[in-house]
C-alpha cells in the first residue's frame, strides 16, 4: 500500500509540474498532458481508497474483533476497551489482536479520508483540463466561463460546446 501512496504523490507532482515554453512551442498540449495525469490520480486514488474500505469492512466482520466485541457493552468502543488491555473470558480473542486490528482499521479509515477527496477533486481537475484541451475539442474551447458584475449581482456564466 505504501508503494501505491508513494504512486499517487508522483504522479500528482508530475501533474503539476510545468511544461518548458521550448516544449510548448513544439505544439505540447499541457491541458491534455495534465488532464490525462490528473486522471490518472484520480482513478489510483479511488482505486486505493476502495481498497481500503473493502479492508475496514473485512476488519469489522472479523471473528476476533467480533468475537472481544461481544462482550464490550453496546455504549462502549471496543478498540477503547482493547487499548486499555481489557481481557474478556475465553472465547473472547485476547486485547492485544483486537488491538492489532483497530489500528489497522483506524490507519485504513484516515486513508479513505484522505484519498476520496483527492480522487474527486483530481476526476474534476482531468474533466476540466481535457474539456478544455485543444487536441481533445479542436481549436474552439468547448467550455467558456464568463464571469458578470452588477450593481446587486456578482455571477458567473457557464457554456458548453459541443
Amino acid at each position: 500500500m505504501r508503494i501505491a501512496v508513494c504512486l499517487i504523490v508522483l504522479l500528482a507532482t508530475l501533474s503539476t509540474t510545468t511544461i518548458p515554453s521550448r516544449a510548448a512551442d513544439q505544439g505540447v498540449d499541457g491541458r491534455l498532458i495534465g488532464g490525462i495525469a490528473a486522471a490518472v490520480v484520480a482513478a489510483g486514488a479511488a482505486a486505493v481508497a476502495t481498497y481500503a474500505a473493502i479492508r475496514v469492512n473485512h476488519l469489522n466482520g472479523d471473528d476476533a474483533y467480533q468475537s472481544y466485541r461481544s462482550n464490550v457493552p453496546i455504549d462502549e468502543n471496543a478498540c477503547d476497551r482493547a487499548d486499555s488491555g481489557v481481557e474478556y473470558p475465553a472465547p473472547a480473542a485476547p486485547s492485544a489482536d483486537v488491538v492489532d486490528l483497530c489500528d489497522e482499521g483506524r490507519a485504513l479509515t484516515i486513508v479513505q479520508a484522505v484519498l476520496i477527496p483527492v480522487a474527486l477533486l483530481s476526476g474534476g481537475t482531468a474533466a476540466y483540463l481535457l474539456a478544455t484541451s485543444p487536441t481533445v475539442i479542436g481549436d474552439e474551447s468547448a467550455v467558456h466561463v464568463t464571469p458578470h458584475v452588477g450593481h446587486q449581482s456578482v455571477g458567473l456564466d457557464l457554456s458548453v460546446a459541443f
